[in-house]
């Protein structure tokens, strides 16, 4: 019997423990959302308690000792006086009124409009919550985040709307304005002569090799200078593509 229980403490551990660990996620997955957050954790923490308690419990098992040997008695709560008990309305019928997908393709008033009815029957949903009393703290609290994070949302996303507004206005008047079209006459400019310059690229190979314009090559003792892109074949002094920079001086006596 006592083997039986030690392998039924072990199985709600494992269980408790990966139920602890979800809700610890959750929790910071919340983020900003703190009433969200803190809900999370406190069940995180109820269920590591439980986790403790189990733990111990087995441990007494595994001793031979009785399960609960430690533990104090539980302290029975003081009797609540009947003229402590406060009458309290009924727990609303209706479902909490969850927010549904963000109107993207309404106008903007319209959504403005939707969004303020949202937050209005979340209002007087808490209202009836709050007056039915106890045993209605994590539903209050759950309701207040999707509130929070409802509004988050629509105004994060007026936010983007009204900047990208911003930005188009920008780049029409950029693009339409003589200013703009110099800057982009200029950079094309820039661009142009960046691309050209010269660059001695050695010796003249003739395959293998296509040279760039502005290609700066020696052949046969002369300089020559690309005046386009000359490919493969297209050799200095036998084509249009290169031109004669540096002529080839006369050859020295020791060359006679």
């Amino acid at each position: 019997m006592t083997a039986a229980r030690i392998v039924e403490i072990r199985d709600q551990v494992t269980d408790l423990r990966a139920r602890a660990q979800k809700s610890e996620a959750a929790a910071y997955d919340a983020g900003l959302n703190l009433t969200l957050a803190n809900a999370h954790q406190r069940a995180a923490n109820e269920l590591w308690r439980q986790v403790h308690d189990l733990e111990a419990r087995k441990a007494n098992l595994t001793a031979g000792l009785a399960e609960d040997f430690g533990k104090p008695e539980p302290v029975q709560p003081a009797p609540v006086p009947a003229a402590a008990v406060v009458k309290r309305a009924p727990l609303p019928e209706d479902d909490f009124p969850i927010p549904g997908d963000y109107p993207s393709a309404l106008p903007k008033e319209e959504r403005s409009k939707l969004y303020g009815a949202t937050v209005e029957k979340i209002s007087r949903w808490l209202e009836k919550m709050h007056a039915a009393g106890a045993a209605t703290e994590m539903l209050v609290e759950l309701a207040a985040a999707d509130h929070v994070h409802t509004s988050w949302s629509v105004d994060r996303i007026n936010a983007l709307e009204q900047r990208c507004a911003e930005l188009e206005m920008a780049l029409a008047k950029r693009e339409t304005s003589p200013s703009g079209k110099k800057l982009d006459g200029l950079a094309a400019r820039v661009a142009e002569l960046e691309a050209g310059g010269v660059i001695y690229a050695g010796v003249y190979q003739r395959s293998g090799v296509t040279y760039r314009k502005g290609s700066l090559v020696t052949a046969d003792g002369s300089g020559w200078i690309a005046l386009r892109e000359a490919k493969e074949g297209e050799a200095p002094g036998a084509s249009n593509a290169w031109q004669l920079a540096i002529k080839r001086g006369k050859d020295g006596r020791d060359a006679r």
